[in-house]
């Protein structure tokens, strides 16, 4: 929830922003944050249990507590998909959502996050029909 929280509102925070500096930094803290978090709350457990291995094999009674925490299924899936988003309104190839319920529908649109591949945001963002109304594609330019 945390991750779908920081990539809602860093998607405002970029539809309201032009200047490219800005818009670059905003961008950065989805890529840095989800994956940060994902690989923190994954790997930490394994890492305290061979520092605890490796001080043990040394000889040293001191063991480092195990941070304990059972992630959900296709959470890796699950936290590229709010990222693509972000990505998508960072390009300015759809416009952010404004609604929060119309975006954690996307995010945990469960018969896609179960079939997969991670979709692209504007192909898939539109899965009620209040939100149908609300969102338009983005347009494409014709190229001769």
């Amino acid at each position: 929830m945390v991750t779908s929280l920081l990539d809602f509102l860093v998607g405002l925070l970029l539809s309201r922003e032009d200047r490219p500096t800005r818009r670059q930094l905003l961008l950065i803290v989805s890529p840095t944050a989800n994956p940060g978090l994902l690989a923190f709350l994954k790997y930490t457990p394994w890492l305290t249990e061979n520092v605890n291995l490796g001080l043990a094999a040394l000889g040293l009674n001191v063991v480092i507590p195990t941070l304990d925490v059972s992630l959900p299924p296709g959470i890796s899936f699950y936290t590229f998909q709010t990222m693509s988003y972000t990505i998508e309104v960072y390009r300015r190839e759809m416009k952010a959502s404004r609604h929060l319920i119309d975006y954690i529908a996307f995010v945990t649109f469960w018969p896609h996050l179960v079939a997969g591949p991670i979709m692209r945001a504007r192909t898939t963002c539109c899965v009620s029909s209040s939100a149908c109304a609300r969102w338009s594609p983005p347009t494409k330019h014709a190229t001769r």
